[in-house]
């Protein structure tokens, strides 16, 4: 007779933490917390503006980073291992087959866009001011280009959701019906666009028949 023993509490934490259920819990989690500070970083973080070196803003002192932006490097970096993982475990045997299998997955291309638009963005920063403020008005400078950057990755990083929400039961088949509509709504859109050009550029030839090209507020006149 096979005599059973009781688990011990490390036995029963690591058998929890283990279970596939807390573990989506927990990386849904810190996914979540992960884009709530990247949103924090995009729109209030602030850069030391004083003369004196003085820490009166989110950036580090001496840096030009803020601690958010370093908590969001190493998520990032911490990812890095997890994509190559799921490159070598496809089912080719050549890395180039590896890597076009891996491509076909949507959410794969939104991950590795992520993560060039953030390391980019990080990279081209170190070249800026450390108290320049964005947004920065007129052409594209070392100054907003890294904003830009860090915008794309954090917008790839929220369609990423998209697959988690797949697994939910009552979300899951509305995303895949709504995918399957996708080709039929384009169509539809197509048809749309027709009527609003034709119509936008017939109102716009019977409201304002002598507006010039270059300058609107100027009148063209015959022979000119």
């Amino acid at each position: 007779m096979i005599r059973k023993r009781k688990l011990t509490t490390w036995e029963k934490l690591l058998f929890f933490y283990s279970a596939p259920i807390v573990k989506f819990q927990y990386y849904v989690t810190m996914y979540l917390l992960f884009l709530g500070i990247f949103i924090y970083s995009l729109i209030f973080a602030r850069p030391n503006t004083d003369d004196q070196h003085i820490q009166t803003g989110d950036w580090m002192t001496g840096s030009r980073y803020s601690p958010y932006e370093i908590y969001l490097l190493l998520y990032v970096l911490s990812t890095i291992p997890i994509e190559i993982i799921q490159i070598a475990d496809q089912v080719p045997k050549t890395i180039r087959m590896k890597l076009w299998q891996y491509l076909q997955d949507f959410f794969n291309i939104l991950d590795v866009l992520g993560i060039i638009c953030f390391l980019a963005g990080f990279i081209v920063k170190a070249f800026g001011d450390p108290s320049f403020i964005i947004p920065v008005s007129g052409s594209f400078n070392v100054h907003n280009t890294h904003h830009l950057l860090m915008i794309l990755s954090f917008l790839t990083y929220c369609l990423r959701l998209i697959q988690m929400f797949r697994m939910h039961s009552n979300m899951g088949p509305k995303i895949i019906m709504i995918q399957k509509m996708m080709i039929d709504l384009f169509f539809f859109i197509f048809l749309m666009v027709i009527f609003m050009v034709s119509y936008g550029v017939c109102a716009q030839a019977l409201m304002n028949p002598n507006q010039g090209m270059h300058n609107p507020d100027s009148t063209k006149t015959n022979g000119q």
